[in-house]
């Protein structure tokens, strides 16, 4: 019916909008007005003729733009492959394009030229999104390594306080093996398991300063058989953590500023603390636990505004 009827719904769409005027029509005109309208808008706006001289500098602006632009450069630079593919596909339609012109054909020239442009912009596209998404991966990979290493600084200083057996050694080892590997992975590009190894050297790391200070690094269980032992479990983590905040300030040497709020944060921590040692002074074990957990979530803020990235 709208192909039929174009030219009368135009006058009738003509007479909906005049010189900033709306007028009303029946319901049943105005919604076949509004279906009609992209047809009659397109009957307006007839497509550009497509001539020589306007399909030649159309090739000149392509061929430059698939092989020596700053976009296919970097797409060149990028090492992904399909994007790589897809732009020799591009020069191939453009090289196309150009026998066509030669031929006198061009509106097979001009529809090859769109065909290359259109994915000279989709593989730009694709190239920027991958290296946003590398970005964010190298960011995440640097906040994890430098975690990682001040937790491991911390617990080789427990370590040494404890003077503890080559067992503690050997997980040190273990930890600096861990990130030797995810430098070795994070070298070749592969950010996304160089984060993973760094993850798992961080929690064990931070496992471990725990049973260390408890002396007990070999034991990784932490079924509790009565809450007084919780309680102390969670007491010695809580110490952990303040230690881990004095490490964090010296290595970061956050602003005045951020030290203030730090510091504000800090005796909040050590006022719980101080609940909860006298709830279970007063043998209110469960209770004590709940205290020292909201003191230690504390610190972890502290921390995390010093600087250092301490993964959820």
């Amino acid at each position: 019916m709208c192909s039929q009827g174009s030219r009368m719904m135009k006058d009738q769409v003509a007479k909906l909008v005049m010189r900033g005027r709306t007028f009303s029509l029946p319901c049943g005109l105005l919604v076949v007005a509004l279906l009609c309208l992209p047809q009659v808008m397109a009957q307006e706006k007839p497509r550009m003729p497509v001539d020589r001289a306007g399909t030649y500098q159309k090739i000149k602006f392509l061929d430059n733009l698939v092989s020596n632009s700053v976009a296919a450069e970097t797409i060149r630079k990028s090492g992904d492959r399909v994007a790589q593919s897809k732009i020799k596909e591009a020069r191939l339609l453009v090289s196309a394009a150009q026998v066509d012109l030669d031929a006198g054909h061009l509106e097979r020239a001009d529809k090859k030229l769109n065909q290359a442009l259109a994915l000279m912009n989709a593989q730009t596209r694709r190239v920027s999104s991958q290296r946003v998404k590398r970005s964010r991966q190298r960011n995440n990979y640097e906040k994890h390594l430098h975690t990682v290493q001040i937790f491991l600084k911390a617990y080789e200083r427990v370590a040494g306080e404890k003077r503890t057996s080559s067992t503690a050694q050997a997980h040190v080892a273990e930890i600096k093996g861990i990130v030797i590997e995810a430098n070795a992975l994070a070298s070749d590009g592969k950010l996304t398991e160089a984060n993973a190894s760094l993850l798992r050297a961080y929690r064990i790391a931070r496992g471990d300063i725990r049973q260390l200070r408890q002396g007990k690094i070999l034991t990784r269980s932490l079924n509790f058989k009565t809450s007084a032992e919780e309680y102390r479990y969670e007491k010695d983590r809580n110490d952990s953590h303040l230690m881990l905040l004095k490490f964090a300030v010296a290595e970061k040497n956050p602003p005045k500023s951020y030290i203030a709020r730090i510091r504000s944060l800090e005796q909040e921590s050590r006022n719980l603390r101080g609940v909860a040692e006298e709830q279970a002074g007063a043998g209110m074990h469960p209770k004590a636990i709940d205290t020292l957990l909201r003191s230690t979530d504390i610190l972890l803020r502290a921390i995390r505004i010093s600087g250092i990235y301490i993964p959820s």
